[in-house]
């Protein structure tokens, strides 16, 4: 499993691979203190500590880094362009360090809640292995989800840890965490008049009511098969997969599925999986917050478990 969630890491933040050679947390204190104070007696002062205990751990530090930190001006001490270059990089990780504290010690033996919002088409993310694994880590917690509409209008802003949704529809202010990929298939009864075809044509589909789990899923097709999607095209938009599912199980329409909505039905011998015109398609999915409004821990444990699962190793 820990393996799963290293390779699940955010993008844009690799995972930290545990090995002996890995850098000290409290050298990295020092030095963080030790550039802001300006001093090693002022930093020793700040931390409780001696001078002494300061400069040994900073000139380990510069030995694990390979590279000088320090310009040495009498008392007062200077950063190097290297430890410039480090500064933020320690402060980054000095706060997600305190987060993490703080939201251990919220745990305490009470019961954690965990609010997020997740669009319609988003929902297929949410599978009982998720849940199940999530409600292993906090068997107490009290959780609550939201439907939205999957646009961004929402966001944390109506008391949401986070949202799921395409990845398209995540404000570009937000902060994003990729989290699955989910192909869309073409899905027929087999006594449907098409049910055996194997492929199906752009005219074929104009002739037939075409249903979709989603508006996303809607749009998306329409945008890679349709030129002018409006015009003589009879489209049913449902509420969710297992409404448009049983439509097409029924023979009533021609259905575009997320592959995990189909796959039982598709075993059962209910279904018919026809392709398409174009290539495969494909929806993206993210979860995302305001920036300013970072994930309590419990949100982060549940993001993490929700891409092991999906099977997102970016």
């Amino acid at each position: 499993m820990l393996s799963q969630i290293h390779e699940a890491a955010p993008i844009g933040h690799p995972a930290v691979r545990i090995d002996p050679g890995i850098l000290d947390l409290k050298r990295l204190q020092m030095f963080y203190v030790a550039v802001k104070e300006g001093t090693f007696s002022a930093a020793a002062q700040s931390l409780g500590v001696s001078p002494s205990a300061i400069s040994h751990a900073l000139k380990a530090l510069e030995e694990d880094v390979g590279c000088s930190l320090f310009k040495r001006n009498g008392p007062r001490v200077e950063p190097t362009g290297a430890a410039i270059r480090l500064l933020p990089i320690v402060e980054e990780l000095l706060f997600r360090m305190s987060s993490i504290r703080s939201e251990l010690a919220k745990m305490d033996g009470r019961d954690e809640k965990l609010v997020f919002g997740v669009s319609s088409g988003a929902r297929v993310v949410l599978t009982s292995s998720v849940m199940s694994a999530f409600c292993e880590c906090f068997p107490n917690a009290d959780i609550e989800i939201v439907r939205t509409l999957g646009s961004g209008e929402r966001g944390n802003r109506g008391g949401l840890d986070f949202e799921i949704g395409c990845v398209e529809n995540a404000p570009r202010d937000a902060v994003r965490r990729n989290i699955a990929e989910e192909m869309l298939h073409l899905y027929a009864a087999p006594f449907h008049s098409l049910g055996l075809s194997g492929k199906v044509t752009v005219s074929q589909l104009r002739q037939n009511v075409l249903v979709f789990p989603d508006r996303m899923s809607a749009d998306l097709v329409a945008g890679e098969l349709f030129q002018k999607p409006d015009i003589g095209l009879r489209r049913w938009i449902m509420p969710d997969s297992g409404a448009a599912r049983d439509l097409a199980i029924h023979g009533q329409c021609l259905a575009f599925l997320p592959e995990s909505a189909a796959e039982a039905s598709v075993l059962a011998g209910d279904l018919n999986r026809l392709k398409t015109p174009t290539r495969p398609l494909k929806r993206s999915y993210c979860a995302w917050w305001n920036a300013g409004s970072p994930p309590p821990w419990i949100a982060e444990v549940f993001l993490s478990l929700l891409a092991v699962h999906s099977g997102n190793s970016e």
